[in-house]
């Protein structure tokens, strides 16, 4: 398989996952560079912007660096601003995703608190474990700022008193 071949065939792989995914988590986003010092994966990015161009919503994991902590900086502007569905996000629960101090556990919990936010608030219709749309993700209230999706005006969701279910093992 030639480069350009091979190129073309995993842009389409991620074009097709985008189309089907509301919800795209974003890992690190790091890769080795031409001197071999990681660098920031421009795939990465054009897989971020592909997916907000298609409404979707990214929970990047700003931990890992990378990409992620690139996007998670983005967003969380548009949060200062209330230019973001998230503003209306339990209190601290965005900014769990860039502290270096919370336990793998915790992160993937926040992770899926984040994921059932967004399905609980119709801003995308999956369940909590998977992502894939029926509907295509697309809501026609949906409008673009930077970092990614908004809402209009009075129909940015409401805080609540977001409450995960917890159980003990």
């Amino acid at each position: 398989m030639t480069h350009a071949a091979r190129s073309r065939y995993f842009y389409n792989v991620r074009q097709d996952l985008i189309s089907k995914a509301n919800i795209m988590i974003i890992i690190s986003g790091e890769k080795h560079g031409k001197d071999g010092s990681m660098v920031h994966s421009d795939t990465v990015m054009s897989e971020y912007t592909l997916g907000i161009e298609h409404g979707r919503f990214a929970i990047p994991v700003a931990t890992f660096g990378g990409c992620s902590e690139i996007v998670h900086t983005k967003i969380a502007q548009d949060i200062k601003k209330r230019m973001h569905p998230y503003s209306a996000l339990p209190n601290g629960l965005f900014a769990k995703l860039a502290d270096k101090e919370t336990s793998t556990d915790e992160m993937i919990e926040t992770v899926f608190d984040i994921a059932d936010w967004i399905v609980e608030h119709k801003l995308a219709a999956s369940s909590r474990r998977s992502s894939i749309a029926s509907d295509g993700g697309a809501h026609p209230f949906h409008s673009r700022t930077p970092s990614g999706v908004s809402l209009r005006g009075s129909e940015r969701p409401r805080s609540s008193n977001h409450q995960t279910n917890k159980t003990s093992p």
